[in-house]
């Protein structure tokens, strides 16, 4: 990123790699994996999640339920995680963000322990998102949005005969298609849910960038980071785009 701030709104980064259906997978390669992680994840944990996901199949679409065991394992901070279940990989930061040397630094050692333990492998889907809290100031118990956010729903309440008092709930998302149709990045804004409670005079926000590649792009495991370097670019000038000057300094810029 090309700004940094005092007060950097990224409640989460996660970079998720699905590896090849041909990679040899049973029930004891998680814990293979995490064994060389072990000084870095410490805590471990064992989840059964429920994953569903959409079918078309001839002609019709079917809701498919598939029970997945993943294996969790955490710092002893407690802030970098990684997860891994049936060929897939997760590795996340949470707040506070220590910035991309040392998040790439957490994928790295993920990658170079799958090579080692699986061999080289093919990467169809590789994710890199980053979820934003931007804690906003209210003027009149309202957030205008529009002088925080180039990135808002905008409606004509005049117009359209909507009611001139705002609105409590909405989901801004936008998908763009990269690099040739090979890549996709998926822009989304949303209140945040009331996990956290906002200061006096403030809401929340969650600016959801979500950037993955397609199976075309023929990716291995030894390849991916360089894909990942110039999606974490795009990523941050997409941040970067979203915001006006009076959100940026409320984030706090460093000057270096």
């Amino acid at each position: 990123m090309t700004r940094r701030y005092r007060n950097a709104p990224i409640a989460e980064a996660v970079c998720e790699l699905r590896l090849d259906a041909s990679v040899p997978w049973d029930s004891a390669t998680p814990g293979l994996l995490w064994d060389p992680l072990r000084a870095s994840y410490p805590r471990r944990s064992e989840d059964l999640v429920i994953e569903a996901r959409l079918d078309a199949e001839a002609g019709a679409v079917k809701q498919m339920v598939t029970p997945m065991q993943v294996l969790r394992a955490a710092s002893s901070s407690g802030d970098a995680v990684v997860s891994i279940s049936a060929r897939r990989l997760g590795i996340s930061r949470l707040k506070p963000y220590p910035g991309w040397a040392a998040f790439r630094a957490d994928i790295v050692n993920v990658l170079e322990t799958a090579d080692a333990v699986v061999g080289e492998a093919a990467v169809p889907r590789v994710g890199l998102r980053y979820l934003n809290r931007l804690q906003l100031p209210e003027t009149n118990g309202l957030v205008q949005l529009q002088e925080l956010l180039t990135f808002y729903p905008e409606t004509s309440s005049a117009e359209q005969g909507l009611p001139a008092t705002g609105f409590s709930q909405f989901l801004l998302q936008v998908v763009f298609p990269c690099d040739d149709d090979l890549s996709v990045l998926r822009l989304q804004l949303s209140p945040a849910s009331q996990g956290e409670a906002s200061p006096p005079g403030t809401a929340a926000f969650m600016l959801d960038i979500d950037h993955f590649s397609d199976q075309r792009r023929h990716l291995t495991t030894k390849t991916v980071m360089s894909w990942l370097e110039e999606a974490h670019e795009r990523v941050e000038r997409v941040f970067e785009s979203c915001l006006r000057d009076a959100t940026r300094e409320m984030l706090g810029p460093v000057n270096e």
